[in-house]
């Protein structure tokens, strides 16, 4: 974390400490700013600190689209905001402290996650994604990255700055689609890969997918660092491959779930709503504990 600046040298650590603020740990550093951990009346807060270049409109537009959203989003397993506040070259974003990082570094720390339990981050992921849709948000850069966990290991879908309003056609009434072709590589669908203009709701389904194989495989169903056409030719021959011993254990259930999100053509996936996953601990699923 030494490429993270200490706060207590710069403007938005006094900016913090005027608002009863204080301990600042380095937690993480990105392109528009950094993320500490910090403390105010003894409860422990995420302060995100983005910079703001008051030349670039377009970057101000987005940071204002993300913290609309944030600002709007009320959901159990999203993350939670306290308070947002800016100054004029600094935008501060306090949410709830998240101990457990993300599912993200618990696979890559552990490996492959049980059946079971990998259904319980899933269904909680899910729940996030289907309240986003039913408020025409889209995500579009759902990752387990992305997805913190609290105290107690419950999943907080998190990072809103790709994320959009879906607005639908006056006449038509269909969604309008995206033709900003962003998120991370190895979570795109095709459509996203090819920069077809897409469904953003159908593009969080197939991430979704992705998400819910590395929990359970561990490893990526794609590798985004192949050529594109390569990597188009995998995802629309289904080429991914579960780990053989895996692959026993694994509920059908599971596995056709996989292949319903992982579709290649957006107009036969599913959507959010068509998600069926139960949360029951059979007995495969003690097989796998």
């Amino acid at each position: 974390m030494s490429s993270v600046k200490e706060p207590e040298k710069s403007e938005g650590a006094e900016v913090l400490k005027k608002r009863g603020y204080s301990m600042f740990v380095p937690l993480d550093s990105g392109g528009q700013g950094n993320v500490y951990k910090t403390t105010k009346n003894k409860v422990t807060f995420a302060a995100k600190v983005v910079h703001i270049d008051s030349n670039d409109k377009n970057l101000d537009d987005d940071l204002k689209r993300e913290l609309t959203i944030i600002r709007n989003v009320k959901h159990p397993n999203c993350i939670r905001v306290e308070d947002m506040f800016r100054t004029k070259h600094k935008v501060y974003i306090i949410m709830d402290f998240m101990p457990n990082k993300s599912i993200g570094d618990e696979v890559d720390t552990k490996g492959p996650i049980c059946e079971w339990k990998g259904k319980l981050y899933f269904a909680q992921i899910s729940s996030a994604i289907k309240y986003l849709h039913r408020h025409n948000i889209a995500h579009r850069d759902l990752k387990l990255d992305n997805v913190l966990l609290d105290a107690n290991y419950n999943a907080k879908v998190c990072d809103f700055g790709f994320s959009r309003f879906v607005p639908k056609d006056a006449k038509t009434g269909q969604i309008r689609k995206s033709k900003s072709y962003v998120g991370t590589p190895s979570y795109e669908p095709p459509e996203v890969v090819s920069h077809t203009p897409y469904d953003p709701y159908k593009c969080d389904v197939w991430c979704l997918g992705v998400c819910l194989f590395i929990i359970l495989n561990y490893e990526y169903p794609f590798n985004g660092d192949d050529p594109k056409e390569t990597l188009l030719e995998k995802q629309n021959k289904r080429q991914y491959t579960l780990q053989k011993t895996i692959d026993k254990k694994l509920s059908q259930l599971a596995k056709d779930l996989i292949r319903k999100l992982l579709e290649p053509n957006p107009n036969q996936r599913i959507s959010i709503t068509d998600v069926y996953y139960p949360i029951v601990r059979s007995e495969g699923d003690r097989a796998g504990t």
